[in-house]
């Protein structure tokens, strides 16, 4: 399917990826990728660490919501397949989670002192559990990608002793 898809021959794709495992990894790579640059360039307009927690996850979500196709790649999909892809899956979700971290950390007051790494954990869960629900939901009953946003993005913050 993905060599018919391709409009490919089946010996030109096993000189690319040796397997369908390398397939996904590559597509879980580039929308990681193409996710880091977006909200690279979203956080680095910005000075304050509060502004910055602010645009990055407003900025994750939305992403996630305006790309289907990668949100389903990056939190449902790849989930469950094992191997190669779940370390590339899980070294993904590390540096996010790991920028999260850093990002708790240079606030004045971090609320939680050596445990900003667990309080960046639930960040980024909680951004990822409300991009899996949204998707699952019918579109015509979801609500605005937007209003979800700005929902987890104020959760988030007051989690971490930042005010709207």
């Amino acid at each position: 399917m993905i060599v018919n898809a391709a409009g490919s021959s089946t010996g030109s794709f096993y000189f690319y990826f040796r397997n369908k495992e390398d397939v996904f990894v590559a597509v879980l790579e580039e929308a990681d990728e193409a996710l880091a640059s977006h909200l690279n360039k979203a956080i680095d307009q910005r000075t304050d660490p509060e502004e910055k927690m602010r645009v990055a996850v407003e900025g994750l979500f939305l992403y996630l919501a305006n790309d289907p196709h990668a949100a389903r790649i990056l939190i449902i999909d790849s989930a469950c397949l094992g191997g190669r892809v779940e370390e590339v899956r899980k070294a993904i979700f590390s540096r996010h989670t790991i920028g999260v971290a850093n990002a708790i950390a240079s606030l004045d007051e971090s609320p939680f002192g050596e445990d900003n790494m667990i309080a960046a954990w639930c960040w980024t869960g909680a951004v990822h559990e409300a991009v899996k629900h949204w998707l699952e939901e019918p579109p015509e009953e979801r609500r605005t990608a937007e209003e979800v946003a700005r929902c987890v993005r104020e959760y988030n913050l007051r989690a971490v002793g930042v005010r709207g």
